[in-house]
């Protein structure tokens, strides 16, 4: 969207525009941390051996990714940059509430995570949640997931999404939006009945 274009917006386009923008993100945070998240919840066990701190830093982990998701380049891999911000959050939760240093040194914890993220289980675990993202994906409408492919596989920008689909731009936030919020419900249900059977 280049400045010309905003110019000829008034107020109330532009503000449409920056909340379908903004509900199509939250939309598509919820689907990468659904993913992602006991994965998360599993590196934060290495690092945080007692239960009651685990569960208020993984807490306070899925504010900090909410919070500096806007940051978040969609074309790297979301679990290092994840990890990263977790590892971050746990040495400022050791040292501004537990008044304790890291059990590790930032070179240690460094090397736990990056063999964390080339263990078999994460491995293993990319492959389900790959698979699960393709099967939720092929629930879609075939149109929803047209799009979905062309904006976030294909890379295409919105804006040239709604010219070759002859959508509006407002329409395709919106189907985006729908579609992410379908996606994340899909792969709650797919983990929680792996869960249930692994149980």
């Amino acid at each position: 969207m280049t400045k010309e274009n905003l110019s000829r917006m008034d107020s109330s386009e532009l503000d449409s525009k920056m909340s379908n923008e903004e509900e199509a993100g939250e939309s598509y945070f919820v689907v990468v941390f659904t993913a992602n998240e006991q994965r998360i919840r599993r590196f934060l066990r290495t690092l945080l051996p007692n239960q009651s701190d685990l569960d208020d830093v993984a807490q306070n982990v899925a504010i900090r990714l909410w919070q500096r998701f806007p940051n978040y380049d969609i074309d790297r891999p979301f679990l290092p940059w994840a990890l990263g911000v977790a590892t971050n959050v746990v040495s400022e939760y050791r040292r501004n509430v537990k008044r304790q240093p890291m059990l590790f040194s930032p070179e240690v914890v460094e090397q736990m995570r990056e063999q964390f993220l080339e263990s078999e289980l994460i491995k293993r675990s990319q492959v389900e949640i790959d698979d699960y993202l393709k099967l939720c994906l092929e629930r879609l409408a075939s149109r929803s997931r047209e799009i979905v492919h062309r904006r976030y596989i294909d890379g295409s920008s919105v804006e040239t999404i709604a010219s070759t689909m002859e959508m509006t731009i407002d329409a395709i936030y919106k189907q985006l939006a729908r579609s992410y919020q379908r996606l994340a419900d899909c792969l709650r249900h797919q983990i929680s009945s792996r869960k249930s059977t692994e149980s």
